[in-house]
């Protein structure tokens, strides 16, 4: 985590925050699959797996403990939390999701088609990330086959769930999305949508309705700390298998990012908008490997 000191770097990391949060509000396109592209995935995986309940039982006790040596024995505990690391980004990650709502909702409105064929392009040619990071073994291959297509129909699915928007039902709604925002192609966006609560959330986020955001992100806290866990286990001990896996969730994902499922004209004659707005997000893909370079990224896109 000491490779976020300087200032520069920390812009850096607060940069691709707001590319995940903005990332997250789209359906079909995974916060989680920025932070894989952008190379700080399984870095963000080991940081959160970092925190645990006693951070909180720790910081309660250095607000009403009277004690001096308790008190900095407490402090000393919160500081191994990387906050270096995560200041920045979840910063970011706020930012891109408050200011973003509202643009993003507009676009989806009215280019709904343009947008689709970028992010397919974008993620597509990602698809080669967690790919170089696998063997490619008979098993890595089956795995990878199986969950592409599971999210293959999964993303295919377009029914939702009337819901009255209880805070109990905001509560869970948060902790199963993000639970998709941090798996690369699942889109917590999509989650949200198919639990019915995506419009009212997004307008929620727009106004910052306090009442409705504060029990989803009390979701959030509750779903990312028990999955992450999960997840890490998997990295350190599977590896090669979940990076099959999740290369399977992007491949299947790329359903609901097909961008003549968002039109209702012919492929006849969209499909040159669609290359060019694909070809955008290719491009868009290796711009980004160039400026990390020139910036110096502690950590950038493989």
């Amino acid at each position: 985590m000491k490779q976020y000191k300087t200032y520069k770097s920390k812009f850096i990391l607060a940069a691709k925050g707001l590319a995940m949060g903005a990332a997250d509000i789209i359906p079909g396109v995974s916060g989680g699959t920025v932070a894989l592209i952008s190379g700080i995935y399984e870095h963000l995986i080991s940081a959160i797996s970092r925190i645990h309940h006693s951070h909180l039982k720790s910081l309660f006790l250095v607000i009403f403990s009277k004690g001096k040596e308790k008190r900095e024995k407490n402090i000393s505990h919160i500081k191994t939390v990387p906050f270096n690391f995560f200041l920045p980004l979840l910063t970011g990650v706020l930012t891109g999701m408050v200011l973003m709502a509202g643009l993003i909702k507009k676009i989806l409105k009215d280019y709904p088609f343009e947008t689709y064929a970028y992010f397919f392009g974008l993620i597509f040619f990602s698809l080669t990330i967690p790919y170089k990071k696998m063997h490619h073994h008979a098993k890595e291959i089956v795995v990878l086959l199986v969950f592409a297509v599971l999210l293959f129909f999964l993303t295919g699915h377009d029914a939702t769930l009337e819901t009255a928007h209880h805070p109990a039902y905001l509560f869970f709604c948060g902790a199963v999305a993000i639970c998709a925002m941090i798996l690369p192609g699942i889109s917590g966006a999509f989650i949200l949508l198919l639990l019915g609560e995506y419009d009212y959330m997004l307008s929620a986020l727009k106004s910052a309705d306090v009442m409705v955001v504060l029990p989803f992100i009390l979701g959030i806290l509750t779903g990312i700390f028990s999955f992450v866990r999960v997840l890490k286990y998997f990295l350190s001990r599977h590896h090669s298998l979940t990076m099959a896996a999740l290369t399977g969730i992007m491949a299947g994902s790329l359903r609901k990012l097909w961008p003549f499922s968002h039109t209702t004209q012919s492929v006849s004659d969209t499909w040159l908008w669609a290359l060019l707005f694909f070809l955008a997000g290719v491009f868009t893909l290796a711009m980004l490997e160039k400026i990390s370079v020139w910036l110096d990224d502690p950590e950038p896109p493989v």
